[in-house]
């Protein structure tokens, strides 16, 4: 068996728990400078907050949990928009013991209660701009019994929920000591995202403080041994502001916010994207490397609003979250000549983030493509998927890594588990690719049927059910079709009981349903018949070719 181990040198994992590990940092941070900027909104250079200052409001927000009686292993659902604040219930629930789970600003009140009643969340924090869609959802949601508002809570009551206000929560007089808690890291869950695996619906994806902490020192070695050291020789992140936008109910976001705490430096708070702000905060902290996804690189190659703005500071882009096209990373380049590289990493939520990662400075000639070597503590090992056997450079197959951030599992979900992660540690991307004889990863297809929109993960599965729960429609299958901008859209076969059904119906009644990335943009199309394999599993292959599409 061709077992694959990374070049780096292993790095020490810290089993303390990821709240411990977090105040320690962002304490020594304060005690370096006072004064020291730790995230400002994007929008508002008024609306920020100091390493100090976070110190602090994180030790409220932890006597608050405790007052209102959150305990260790109660869940906390996040519902919001990118904003500093965020970090304060992530860092603060951490301290106190409790597990995150994300969800969606951009879910319906049906996405959002099913989260809710999947992860059993015990208490929801939300956003004045998300109180729409968090108020039917927990009155489906038995678990949830607190509400916390970030902005005005007057006016909002609910039968069976307590309702706080964010505010008076940072209000709280700290604790003499901090919550003691019998801690087993390797085994506690500290964070929850959803993700939908290789397929069938959204799953929790359950990440412990061990988990994490791994991600987070693999992360940092990374950064501090090819990308740090690629930008500029002296280069100090504690010295530079960095940009995120990517969504924080997502791991790659939530990673990114958690590993700025350990760097230092200023990170800068997108609420979305917005093209014009995206690029004058570029310009305006003179920002040398950014972190995006593919579909923004789009933006940068090609679109007008780019010119308007000096992004000559810009030195490497590293794109994550969906496959980036070589074309793509070239035209970039192109248009910004100062930027020595455009490269990518690899990962699913299941990794708690990542697994690969390329070095920026080797992201050049046939290696452009590649979605580069192994992170540090990282084993891979590309096998047939169809009989398991093991396979050697250049032999497509699937992708398996194990690793210390590998998830515990599915929440509530054995069989999934299993299916995922085998008896020997193994997960099983359902991604296919190869490996050539420098150790270099390249994607070459997916088992996976999820469709990638925007970077967001559509499973088919999710939409078909949805599709099948209408009364004029007799079956339904979905695929995903490739887009410019958003990478790949999704488009619906539909079998109908009635040729009074429309198109137009149809979608209608998806987008009601379901959040904007999810909605049928890739056109709605009639047929006869579904194909289908005698197992009853959908031919999405022949759909594609019946739609004049490559696999993707």
């Amino acid at each position: 068996m061709t077992i694959y181990k990374s070049d780096q040198p292993s790095v020490e994992i810290d089993e303390n728990p990821m709240g411990t590990q977090i105040l320690e940092s962002i304490w020594k941070h304060s005690l370096h400078d006072p004064n020291k900027k730790a995230f400002v909104n994007a929008k508002d250079e008024n609306d920020f907050v100091t390493y100090r200052e976070l110190y602090l409001k994180i030790h409220s927000f932890v006597a608050f949990l405790a007052e209102i009686g959150v305990k260790q292993g109660d869940i906390v659902a996040p519902v919001m928009r990118n904003r500093w604040e965020y970090s304060i219930i992530l860092f603060g629930s951490w301290v106190a013991g409790a597990t995150v789970s994300p969800a969606s600003f951009a879910f319906t009140d049906w996405e959002l209660a099913r989260q809710l009643n999947d992860c059993k969340a015990s208490l929801l924090i939300c956003d004045e701009t998300s109180l729409e869609t968090v108020l039917p959802a927990i009155k489906n949601s038995p678990s949830v019994k607190k509400l916390i508002i970030l902005g005005d809570h007057s006016g909002h009551s609910v039968p069976g929920i307590k309702v706080y206000s964010f505010t008076d929560a940072l209000r709280t007089a700290p604790l003499n000591s901090l919550p003691k808690i019998r801690w087993n890291t390797k085994n506690d869950v500290c964070i929850i995202p959803y993700s939908s695996g290789t397929t069938g619906p959204p799953k929790g994806v359950m990440i412990t403080h061990c988990n994490m902490s791994a991600m987070m020192a693999m992360f940092r070695a990374c950064l501090f041994t090819s990308v740090f050291k690629a930008i500029e020789p002296d280069y100090d992140p504690r010295n530079e502001s960095v940009l995120i936008f990517l969504p924080f109910y997502h791991v790659y976001g939530s990673s990114l916010v958690t590993n700025s705490m350990f760097i230092g430096g200023t990170s800068v708070i997108m609420s979305s994207f917005e093209p014009e702000v995206f690029c004058s905060v570029i310009e305006r902290y003179r920002m040398k490397t950014v972190s995006v996804v593919p579909p923004i690189l789009v933006f940068m190659a090609k679109s007008p609003i780019v010119d308007k703005y000096d992004l000559s500071s810009l030195k490497f882009v590293a794109s994550g979250a969906a496959p980036l096209g070589q074309d793509l990373s070239i035209e970039v380049m192109k248009r910004l000549p100062n930027v020595k590289g455009v490269h990518q990493g690899y990962g699913m939520t299941e990794m708690t983030m990542a697994s690969h990662r390329m070095a920026p400075l080797l992201a050049v000639g046939d290696k452009i493509s590649s979605i580069g070597t192994l992170m540090p503590n990282v084993e891979s090992k590309i096998v047939d998927p169809n009989t398991g056997k093991s396979l050697g450079p250049y032999q497509n197959g699937e992708i398996c890594v194990r690793s210390p951030g590998v998830m515990k599992g599915y929440l509530n979900r054995r069989k999934e588990t299993a299916d995922t992660i085998d008896s020997e540690g193994w997960l099983h991307t359902g991604d296919i690719g190869y490996v050539d004889k420098d150790g270099f990863f390249f994607i070459v297809d997916r088992l996976k049927e999820l469709i990638k929109v925007r970077g967001f993960q559509v499973p088919p599965a999710e939409l078909e059910d949805l599709l099948l729960s209408h009364p004029l429609i007799d079956d339904a299958a979905v695929i995903g079709v490739k887009d410019q901008r958003s990478g790949e859209l999704p488009k619906a076969f539909i079998v109908r009981k009635s040729s009074t059904l429309t198109a137009e119906e149809v979608k209608k009644f998806v987008a009601e349903k379901t959040a904007p990335y999810k909605h049928l943009k890739g056109g709605v199309e009639f047929i006869e018949q579904i194909p289908r394999s005698l197992s009853g599993k959908i031919l999405r292959k022949e759909l594609r070719g019946s739609a004049g599409l490559a696999k993707l």
